[in-house]
């Protein structure tokens, strides 16, 4: 009797799916065929790997949980979920939508938690979501910790389910299961998924939902059923949800529809009649009526179908509007009476953003310079510094040789197609052009992580594409195989090596050629480097110190430090003072210990005023901590050139 069990069943020719020698002996047998379709015995074990993966990435993303701080933006976040799922207003970190923060709040309702409101609720521009954070911090002090920590843990399925589609698009995608098994290992690995995926901020949240949705739009275009069409609109709806940037969805499949004009398999059936391109337009009607109406029901409906004029918007750039020839004067003024069919808040954020661009006096930083301005090539950068250089390979491989095989007129596979390939990359070149536009504040390269989780799809693609590049070149299906397994295998090795040596400070990383997480610094700051995340390591690192040595801190955080543990006194530098000041304050001791944020030190050594510069040069360090809290001590001595400047 042929037995059924995960690993001993058989294929029709008594053949063993995955022997008792392990499923490395299974995993050789895959490589050793070609990246096509694998046959069904090696199916299994893929099957088995991915979810091994998955449910190691979890396990990574929850250990996180449990040893990070909380991050400048994570308790104003888990403030404004727990106001959203207590009274079901929305004014508080209007700037995102609520999904995300919502589902991290869940835990923290559940067990009771204290918060308190300021009445009259403050308008969205005046951004009190962050003062609200800390005095939530300060009223659960005892239990914010739990908190956190739970909440976090919600937020891990948003992770897993990015991956799975990751899996199933690349091996759908290239018509193999390598290829899905390649994308489901890369993203599992990557320091940047597992790093902002195991916070409650609602960045990996948002990409693992523009990736599920433009995956389950490439499945419609292809089937156009009621159940394809009811996914994609629950998806695009919850992808509207968890980030603005997520608006970029709607006019990406619209454009996408109306090029490919009707729906049907890639390259398999005839050109659409008029009956199947009026079809293919009722049920994509259908998907974007049932997204608004997911939209608004995670608004509660709150001021659903309101007018709202230009007058009304706090940023300038949308409050001229009504005064602006292209508005005034014209049919379109007209509109701004007419009700929008979606809530309120949901467009107040946008205006609420634009307000926080134009007014803020937020530093960016960029290879030790810092300037009020930012740069267009800030994401550029920053993808060739943190993105691991083993998917940089496969990805630069995966697209460049796309494009090639298209240019070429090579249609002898189903993802050969300009549709195919415009599906998979228009929506992430969107969002990574219209960030780069926006070069007010560059902080945080996390920005563009819903552009940056299509290049898994792409990456699980990259032995497909090199095999047929080469067996073009060269005409030998043997070399070609080989070449495009060893490829794959030095960008796997290099990149779980690169990762593993970053768990714990995935936050931090930086990729080889940068020099690494030490020296990451050195290019950017910000929450791609030093987000608060090394906090609790303060309250370590005191512990350990000599019990008459005096605690100074200054670090990134978005609650008071001692409401965390952490001891000592704020290190503050008041304002600025004169060389005659300086003269009259005295030496800093090597009694006197500083624990201050990476961010705030480059700060300080790249300011002008005297203080700053004086503290620096009386100061010397003695240790980091994680990768982004210097710790200093004084350089000790009575000379007046080295002043307690950090007291002043």
């Amino acid at each position: 009797m042929t037995p059924t069990g995960a690993f001993g069943a058989r294929d029709q020719t008594g053949t063993r799916l995955c022997d008792s020698r392990g499923p490395l002996r299974g995993l050789y047998q895959l490589t050793r065929r070609s990246p096509d379709l694998t046959p069904a015995r090696t199916a299994g074990l893929t099957r088995c790997t991915v979810a091994l993966l998955l449910f190691m990435q979890g396990g990574r993303l929850v250990y996180n949980a449990s040893v990070w701080g909380p991050t400048l933006n994570e308790p104003a976040h888990l403030a404004s979920g727990v106001v959203s799922l207590l009274t079901g207003r929305h004014d508080y970190f209007c700037v995102n939508p609520p999904l995300p923060r919502m589902v991290a709040a869940v835990p923290a309702v559940f067990m009771g938690c204290h918060i308190s409101l300021p009445d009259p609720t403050p308008p969205p521009a005046a951004r009190e979501e962050f003062p609200l954070g800390t005095r939530f911090v300060a009223d659960n002090r005892d239990r914010f910790r739990t908190y956190l920590i739970l909440g976090r843990a919600c937020c891990v399925p948003f992770v897993l389910l990015g991956g799975w589609v990751a899996y199933r698009w690349s091996r759908t995608l290239w018509d193999s299961e390598l290829a899905g098994l390649i994308a489901v290992f890369f993203w599992c690995m990557d320091p940047n998924i597992c790093g902002h995926g195991s916070l409650t901020t609602p960045d990996c949240a948002s990409a693992s939902l523009c990736l599920a949705t433009m995956y389950c739009f490439w499945r419609w275009s292809e089937s156009c059923d009621w159940a394809h069409t009811a996914a994609l609109g629950t998806l695009l709806g919850l992808a509207l949800l968890s980030k603005l940037t997520a608006v970029l969805l709607v006019p990406t499949v619209g454009i996408l529809w109306i090029g490919s004009r009707h729906c049907r398999g890639v390259g398999s059936e005839p050109e659409p009649t008029f009956e199947r391109s009026r079809a293919s337009g009722r049920h994509f009607l259908a998907a974007l009526l049932l997204a608004g109406l997911v939209l608004n029901a995670g608004y509660s409906f709150d001021r659903t179908c309101t007018s709202v004029r230009p007058e009304q918007f706090s940023s300038s750039r949308i409050a001229h509007l009504h005064d602006s020839p292209l508005w005034s004067g014209t049919a379109l003024a007209g509109f701004s009476d007419v009700p929008l069919p979606l809530p309120a808040m949901y467009v107040m954020g946008f205006d609420t953003q634009a307000h926080y661009f134009e007014t803020s006096d937020l530093q960016s930083y960029l290879l030790g310079e810092w300037r009020g301005k930012g740069w267009w090539y800030y994401y550029v950068f920053g993808w060739l510094v943190k993105m691991p250089h083993g998917l940089q390979l496969l990805a630069a491989i995966s697209f460049s040789g796309w494009l090639w095989l298209l240019a070429t007129g090579a249609r002898d596979a189903p993802f050969l197609t300009p549709h195919v390939f415009w599906t998979v990359l228009l929506f992430p070149i969107a969002v990574f052009v219209c960030v780069s536009l926006e070069t007010s504040v560059n902080e945080h390269v996390r920005y563009v992580l819903p552009a940056y989780v299509f290049l898994f799809v792409l990456a699980g693609g990259a032995g497909v594409v090199l095999r047929k590049i080469l067996e073009r070149r060269f005409g030998s299906k043997r070399i070609a195989r080989r070449c495009a397994i060893l490829v794959v295998a030095i960008a796997a090795i290099h990149t779980s090596c690169s990762s593993l040596q970053a768990v714990g400070s995935e936050l931090s990383y930086f990729n080889e050629g940068s020099g690494g997480s030490r020296q990451g610094f050195r290019y950017l700051l910000g929450s791609n480097y030093d987000w608060g995340q090394d906090n609790l390591l303060v309250e370590e690192e005191s512990a350990s110190l000599p019990d008459d040595a005096s605690f100074y801190y200054w670090l990134v955080a978005g609650c008071d430090a001692t409401d965390l543990g952490i001891p000592g006194e704020p290190l503050r530098f008041e304002r600025p003072c004169t060389v005659r000041e300086l003269h009259t304050m005295a030496a800093y001791s090597t009694s006197d210990v500083f624990f201050i944020s990476r961010n705030h030190y480059e700060q300080l050594k790249a300011s002008r005023q005297l203080n700053h510069r004086m503290f620096v040069r009386s100061t010397r360090q003695l240790n980091v901590l994680g990768a982004s809290i210097v710790v200093l001590t004084g350089v000790g001595g009575n000379d007046a050139d080295r002043p307690r400047s950090g007291r002043k």
